[in-house]
């Protein structure tokens, strides 16, 4: 079965069922290794290298995982092995990207007024702290940044790498998500990993704003858009999806303390985040389209 095809059915698996559960989802491995690796953790300098130690035990065991679906169909003594080896192969590839469990997310913030819990399940940041605009604000820029970690990025490097490509680049992000905070207690430990994780998110956080720019045309604001590729925030500079977000909507978004996008736009309220929940539908839309066409040059390569 051919890459293309192969990335269809993942995506189609996706938006029909969801995330599987929790105990056989390969991302709550890589983040429960992670978690066991944090007694390393030291809280100073030589944590740092605890911390690449720990990050690298999560990859090989990535890379592991990505093996098996190979090692199953070299395996030419039953058919039915060559079925399973696909079947984990599209299994293996559903759970390094999330469409559905985030649009469900975001639907729920949505239905329940922002509730603060709901909201929670969203972002990092506190939302009992914030006011009904501010989180607002936040579960669009979740929706931003997850375009990037859990749509654009984890297929992009499926198009090109294969399996072991996507899942790599999971683990790397799960590593990030769970320890690379510049807090006492992970700046030295998850540096690496958020490092490696800036790194691998370079270009398809560009590629994120280029297809966001698509539908910001129908708002007349292509150029405004666009021009958020080299966008960043306080060291990230991956932070792009949130600008072309903000600029291809014109909103306002803020994190209190830290940051605020497009300080001339309108103050998000609900309306704005259903906007923004149909641009992620259409952006992602777009991005399996033209990931599916790459994956199929890539496969005449």
């Amino acid at each position: 079965m051919k890459a293309p095809t192969i990335l269809l059915i993942a995506v189609l698996i996706d938006v029909i069922f969801g995330e599987p559960p929790s105990y056989i989802h390969p991302v709550v491995w890589f983040g429960k290794i992670i978690s066991v690796f944090d007694r390393l953790n030291t809280q100073n300098f030589f944590s740092f290298f605890s911390g690449i130690f720990s990050t690298v035990m999560v990859l090989l065991f990535s890379l592991l995982l990505s093996q098996i679906p190979y090692a199953l169909y070299s395996l030419h003594v039953k058919i039915y092995l060559k079925i399973i080896s696909l079947l984990l192969f599209i299994y293996l590839l559903k759970s390094t990207f999330s469409i559905k469990s985030m649009i469900d997310h975001v639907n729920s913030a949505v239905e329940s007024d922002f509730d603060a819990s709901n909201v929670q399940m969203l972002v990092s940041r506190n939302a009992e702290e914030l006011d009904y605009n501010l989180r607002c604000s936040a579960v669009i820029e979740s929706l931003a940044e997850n375009f990037v970690d859990s749509v654009v990025a984890p297929i992009l490097y499926y198009s090109f790498f294969s399996l072991k490509g996507a899942m790599v680049y999971r683990a790397t992000n799960t590593c990030d998500a769970m320890i690379g905070y510049r807090n006492k207690r992970y700046y030295w430990f998850g540096k690496f990993a958020a490092r490696l994780d800036d790194f691998l998110n370079i270009i398809p956080a560009r590629l994120s704003v280029i297809i966001m720019s698509i539908p910001a045309i129908r708002y007349g604001r292509f150029r405004a858009t666009i021009k958020s590729i080299f966008e960043g925030i306080d060291g990230k500079i991956n932070a792009c999806s949130m600008f072309a977000m903000a600029y291809a909507l014109n909103l306002r978004l803020e994190k209190p303390g830290y940051y605020i996008i497009n300080p001339e736009g309108k103050v998000p309220e609900k309306g704005d985040v259903i906007r923004a929940i149909k641009m992620f539908k259409e952006v992602t839309a777009i991005a399996i389209i033209f990931f599916v066409f790459c994956s199929f040059l890539s496969s005449l390569l």
